[in-house]
């Protein structure tokens, strides 16, 4: 059965290491639907881990905030041990993603070269 799990990616700017990365694609979170109109929400932060589940007027005003919104259909399977709990390696662990991807661009462009769908874009 495939699971169709949401990577948003935005332009924080909170952190000291934001600066360092690529505008509009410097935090990234996985969001998915659980029935009608019921969405949980996954996201690393730099002080935790955030999982809420919000109803459908809210989970368009997340996607607003976005830069980019992939559409990622997922296979359960294995995936390998991840050190670090980042923003990335939970949106990888989540998606499947085997990538070494650091850096939300990275996982971007991992995403879309293995079959990621872009749902929603917006330039800066």
């Amino acid at each position: 059965m495939e699971q169709v799990w949401f990577v948003g990616f935005t332009h924080a700017s909170a952190a000291w290491y934001h600066r360092f990365l690529k505008r509009g694609y410097r935090h990234c979170f996985a969001f998915t639907c659980l029935g009608i109109d019921r969405w949980l929400v996954i996201d690393a932060l730099w002080n935790g881990m955030r999982v809420d589940e919000v109803p459908g007027k809210t989970i368009d005003a997340i996607a607003a905030e976005c830069t980019s919104v992939l559409a990622v259909k997922v296979k359960p399977r294995p995936v390998r041990f991840r050190l670090l709990a980042t923003c990335v390696t939970l949106c990888a662990h989540l998606t499947g993603d085997r990538s070494r991807a650091v850096t939300p661009w990275q996982l971007y462009r991992s995403l879309r070269a293995n079959g990621a769908e872009r749902v929603f874009y917006r330039s800066r």
